[in-house]
């Protein structure tokens, strides 16, 4: 099986998007946890394994604005799209597919380096996740999910010292049956 094609007007998330780092305080590392099938050996993360990249789209069908008018509008998510390293949580994903069993959780956070130690700048939640495809190669897996919700919390840091600026939090729940 080949790669599935993301179409052109998509942007994946990944860190090679990013600049490239040019010193340790830029770089950026994405993770991602699925319930208890990944494992790493960082003490603080060792539910997670390394994030390749990874693709979500969520958008909104509006009805035309006219004076006057009523307006209706519905959200409508894609499939979230995870490209893992080929290991050991290749099975116990494959094997998900295979029970029809849901994922309680999927966890993606994207690190970095402020203030001199490692920062979640970045989590993104998804609950009761269905996997509906798992592709597999020599290099990495590729695993599609159905999601019933997602949240999205950003925390921006100060660049001078690494102080917490605060968090922007986003959320929304799909019907995905």
């Amino acid at each position: 099986m080949s790669l599935a094609p993301i179409p052109k007007r998509f942007k994946i998330a990944t860190s090679e998007q990013e600049s490239f780092p040019t010193t340790i305080s830029n770089a950026i590392e994405w993770i991602v946890s699925l319930d208890d099938l990944c494992k790493s050996d960082i003490e603080e993360y060792a539910k997670y394994t390394e994030l390749l990249s990874w693709f979500f789209e969520a958008s909104r069908f509006s009805s035309c604005n006219l004076p006057g008018k009523p307006t209706y509008g519905a959200i409508k998510n894609s499939d979230l799209i995870l490209f893992l390293p080929n290991g050991e949580h290749g099975p116990k994903i494959e094997q998900q597919l295979y029970s029809g069993k849901y994922i309680t959780k999927a966890v993606i956070i994207r690190l970095r380096w402020v203030g001199g130690k490692k920062q979640v700048i970045q989590k993104i939640t998804f609950n009761n996740l269905r996997i509906i495809e798992f592709q597999q190669n020599i290099q990495y897996i590729t695993a599609f999910f159905q999601i019933k919700d997602k949240e999205s919390d950003i925390e921006t840091f100060s660049l001078e010292d690494g102080t917490s600026l605060g968090h922007k939090v986003s959320n929304l729940k799909f019907d995905s049956t």
